[in-house]
């Protein structure tokens, strides 16, 4: 089943991936979404990503530290042409640099920007029930889902996305 549904992903025609999403994301298997359902496979897909985020970017630090080199006996600020800023000035209450737009220090960027796509993902889907005009409590039928995707690619760009990680 996985490697027929990367198949679908990677290869399928639109109307194979559209078949393929609807039914992904239909986890009642009832041949309807729920507004409930999507949001929380759309979040579970957004948690998928940001770890896989989080891997890349700790990999690639990894890989950077292990090529440093240091041999030279030069210390690590002779590679940067800025100058270095004097101690405690800009800096957040436990002495590390603050990230550019957020306030806060390192640690607290991934929570914001989760809260953040939280947000964006619930109101993604209210938009994507008021697209296909259906009541609150409704349920999208297969044919509301395939209309909606000629006109709005959000919901089967997730799956596209998937495919691409692989």
């Amino acid at each position: 089943d996985f490697a027929k549904g990367l198949s679908v992903l990677v290869k399928g025609t639109q109307e194979e991936k559209t078949r393929f999403a609807f039914q992904g994301y239909d986890i009642e298997k009832k041949n309807s979404l729920s507004r409930e359902n999507l949001t929380k496979l759309l979040k579970a897909y957004f948690q998928v990503s940001i770890e896989l985020v989080r891997d890349v970017v700790k990999a690639c630090e990894e890989e950077m530290m292990l090529n440093f080199d240091d041999s030279q006996g030069k210390p690590v600020s002779s590679l940067f042409n800025a100058p270095i800023p004097a101690t405690g000035q800009g800096r957040t209450a436990d002495g590390k640099p603050p990230i550019p737009g957020n306030p806060g220090a390192t640690k607290n960027m991934w929570p914001v920007m989760e809260a953040m796509s939280q947000d964006a993902i619930e109101e993604m889907v209210d938009n994507v029930f008021k697209d296909a005009k259906l009541q609150a409590g409704d349920r999208m039928s297969y044919q509301a889902f395939k209309e909606l995707g000629t006109i709005d690619s959000s919901l089967m760009s997730w799956f596209d996305a998937l495919g691409t990680v692989f």
